[in-house]
């Protein structure tokens, strides 16, 4: 494992000599990389967003927090304007960070934890279900790699919507230690016949979330109750319920808004929430 994470540490510096020969202005954007992922058999998209100051010679020690962004394609960009708009170039107490999105190559496979049929989202038994595949190459690739080439710091953010805010809310219940805050935007609960919610209760009832933080986002009128007429109690209100030692958390329910327009003001909402 090592030496593929020096081999990506490698590419990584050839690629950041490269783009610092180009524009400065590129910073507010980001760099797209490659990265042949041994885990997942396949070549994956990477972009990183540094912070401006992240060069300077006075500030050349100082080490960022990492928000990492699923669906990249969607939300990087999104992501990187509201990070710096709440920086607003130090004029703000909160820190500023490394933003790393990773694209997609197949949505389905990597973002559902368990294999199911679905007329929804355009899932398949034959693509779904690859989630904790996903997770590893998380834990074993990208997330050494970013910390080896990186001055990354102790705190990692994540942020999914939809599928991405379903696989979100998988690690966090099952993979707890790999981020401190997450972000989590409208999940499709709902796959596989609620599943995850299911095995929620106990998995929130082991000891585990010293330190957590967690922002949930949901869009339009609530359904709590098609939901609980199920036998399933809804993430929030099993959280209020168990109230779990340690955890920090925060629901807010954007009636306003519909699955798609409600990631901006979830990011807005949902970072200044975990930056407190």
């Amino acid at each position: 494992m090592n030496d593929i994470i020096t081999a990506l540490a490698m590419l990584f510096f050839l690629l950041a000599n490269a783009q610092a020969k180009e524009n400065d202005s590129l910073w507010i954007v980001g760099k797209r990389y490659k990265v042949a992922s041994q885990v997942l058999q396949e070549e994956r998209a990477v972009w990183v967003h540094l912070p401006k100051a992240y060069d300077d010679s006075l500030n050349s020690k100082e080490r960022y927090p990492v928000i990492y962004v699923l669906d990249a394609d969607l939300n990087f960009l999104t992501v990187t304007g509201v990070q710096t708009a709440l920086y607003r170039g130090g004029r703000s107490r909160k820190q500023d960070a490394i933003i790393v999105g990773v694209e997609n190559t197949d949505r389905t496979r990597d973002l559902t934890p368990t294999p199911a049929m679905s007329t929804r989202g355009q899932a398949t038994l034959a693509n779904s279900g690859g989630g904790e595949r996903f997770v590893a190459f998380l834990e074993k690739e990208l997330l050494p790699m970013i910390d080896h080439q990186f001055r990354t710091a102790e705190r990692r953010i994540l942020i999914g919507h939809s599928f991405g805010g379903l696989t979100t809310i998988n690690i966090f219940l099952k993979h707890t230690p790999l981020f401190s805050d997450y972000l989590v935007i409208d999940p499709s609960l709902w796959w596989d016949n609620f599943k995850l919610l299911k095995e929620a209760k106990d998995l929130i009832n082991q000891p585990k979330y010293a330190n957590v933080t967690i922002f949930i986002a949901s869009a339009g009128k609530s359904n709590d109750e098609d939901v609980e007429r199920k036998g399933v109690l809804p993430l929030p209100k099993l959280l209020d319920k168990l109230h779990p030692s340690g955890l920090h958390w925060q629901y807010r329910r954007f009636e306003e808004e519909d699955h798609g327009s409600v990631v901006l003001p979830s990011l807005f909402y949902g970072l200044r929430f975990l930056y407190q």
